[in-house]
């Protein structure tokens, strides 16, 4: 289940995003210039997939963001906002501990579900060698190097420059105190959102988002027809 929730993302990425060149010439043009598609697997090392737990939605899913991060997000990023140590568990060790759980016949029944994740994290290292440590700060070195790499942006593309809490014209250095870092943050995601569009008369996104848990998943209702 978890390859083939990473297998469909790295799907639509390469078919709705690298297969479209001026996409390709933005964010990963001058550093990088591919000649060729890259392959599922290659497409790992430039993104930063994994789950939160607890999840931060209604279900457990798979969190898959292709680099280089947007400038805000970055930040908060380098600041410990993002990936936080022991609730965010990357792809890579997720991966790992399931493989080892499949091929070993120890019987896990005793297990817990309100078990305390640091305990799940000490047994994967002491019977599996499986460091939840290695594979958190290998996926922080990655995302730092990926932003190096692909980061593609350059000062005349920003409208405003952020420092503190305070906004700047990024160009002449105006002070704007009637500008919110918040009501940046809201403008910009309804300019860069993929998702609900074309949007409603309130310019709000159209569709819907099912959040009812359903044990069997053929109960789910088709809503494309």
């Amino acid at each position: 289940m978890l390859e083939l929730l990473y297998s469909s993302a790295a799907k639509a990425c390469l078919e709705n995003y690298w297969r479209d060149e001026s996409f390709r010439e933005f964010y990963l043009g001058g550093k990088a210039k591919w000649k060729k598609l890259p392959n599922e697997s290659e497409l790992l090392a430039m993104t930063v997939a994994g789950m939160n737990y607890p999840p931060s939605q209604y279900q457990l899913h798979l969190q898959f963001i292709h680099g280089p991060l947007l400038p805000f997000h970055y930040a908060l990023f380098l600041e410990g906002g993002h990936f936080h140590y022991k609730r965010f568990f990357p792809y890579s060790f997720l991966l790992a501990s399931l493989k080892a759980l499949e091929d070993d016949n120890r019987d896990f029944r005793h297990c817990h579900p309100d078990y305390d994740i640091d305990f799940i994290i000490d047994e994967m290292e002491k019977f599996y060698g499986i460091s939840y440590d290695t594979h958190w700060h290998a996926m922080i070195s990655q995302t730092k190097q990926m932003q190096e790499t692909y980061a593609p942006w350059v000062e005349k593309d920003l409208e405003y420059r952020i420092v503190g809490n305070q906004a700047f014209d990024a160009q002449t250095g105006f002070h704007h105190p009637e500008i919110t870092v918040k009501s940046l943050q809201t403008s910009d995601v309804k300019r860069i959102q993929s998702y609900g569009r074309p949007y409603d008369t309130d310019e709000k996104p159209s569709g819907g988002y099912y959040n009812f848990p359903a044990e069997n998943p053929k109960e789910l209702q088709d809503w494309t027809e």
